[in-house]
């Protein structure tokens, strides 16, 4: 595959998901660049795919992030703010 972990940061650097949730894409960058370690060429090339006529020519991978990050953030939050008595 040509996306390596570098690749990926250079192209997370151009969505908005890296300016309006810099913590979170920091995150995922390690989590990527553990994957791309550990994981088959055929997953990781699966992953990192570029659908035919996507709109944006984004890794599917970065796609997902950039449209579920509010979610997984607000998540966060809402487990966050439980009380210390909530099951987790």
């Amino acid at each position: 595959s040509r996306w390596s972990p570098q690749g990926l940061k250079e192209q997370l650097d151009k969505l908005p998901v890296s300016q309006l949730f810099p913590e979170l894409c920091d995150e995922v960058m390690g989590i990527l660049h553990r994957w791309h370690q550990r994981l088959p060429l055929k997953v990781w090339s699966r992953m990192v795919k570029i659908c035919k006529g996507s709109a944006h020519q984004v890794p599917s991978v970065l796609k997902e992030l950039n449209e579920s990050a509010p979610v997984i953030q607000r998540v966060r939050r809402w487990v966050e703010a439980l009380p210390s008595t909530a099951p987790k």
